[in-house]
């Protein structure tokens, strides 16, 4: 009776486990070669979710960008690298405070990629000229900020390598306009466009 009372047990407990291990997957992406020089870009969730998606260049410069206004569990999009040539281009997914990034190489007709990486982004508002960044640096190694305008590096601030980052700049010295931000983390580069 006992052997049954716990085979009744750890069966419920493992169905919960697994029920609620299903609906806390978090969203995956794939990429696939669709044609010469072309990529289908995949995205599903179990939980609808408005994201962005970018894909840049070697020189960080955005070739692709969309973002969405309204909540979706799937988006699929063919990204046709023919006109941009042979390279190495980086896909973001950005959803809230996390992202799944992907390296992409284009040689030859042919697309590779890398390992899908679930990294968590950082959190950036500018409020009175006050510019506040919040991160959770989970490679807890150095985490550098850059503010470029039209191409020139215009500010450069070292955030540190703690886990958990919160600093605030202020930026009322910049003249209006566009500024690209860049925070830079073991991972990779996060690009935000940033207008005062």
């Amino acid at each position: 009776m006992k052997t049954r009372f716990l085979f009744l047990t750890m069966f419920v407990l493992f169905a919960v486990a697994a029920e609620y291990a299903s609906a806390t997957d978090l969203p995956k992406m794939e990429i696939s070669q669709n044609g010469n020089e072309a990529a289908l870009l995949a995205f599903n969730s179990n939980v609808p979710k408005t994201f962005e998606i970018t894909v840049t260049n070697d020189n960080n410069s955005i070739v692709f960008l969309h973002k969405t206004t309204k909540k979706q569990a799937s988006y699929n999009e063919n990204l046709d690298f023919s006109t941009l040539g042979d390279g190495t281009y980086c896909i973001c997914i950005n959803y809230g405070n996390q992202s799944l990034n992907n390296k992409i190489t284009v040689a030859d007709n042919k697309i590779t990629t890398e390992n899908v990486q679930h990294l968590y982004e950082p959190y950036m508002k500018l409020d009175d000229d006050k510019l506040k960044i919040s991160f959770l640096n989970t490679a807890q190694k150095g985490v550098f900020l850059n503010i470029y305008k039209n191409g020139e590096h215009v500010n450069g601030y070292n955030l540190g390598k703690k886990l958990t980052i919160h600093k605030c700049y202020d930026i009322s010295n910049l003249t209006s306009g566009e500024y690209r931000v860049v925070v830079t983390d073991d991972f990779k580069d996060h690009i935000f466009t940033l207008r005062k």
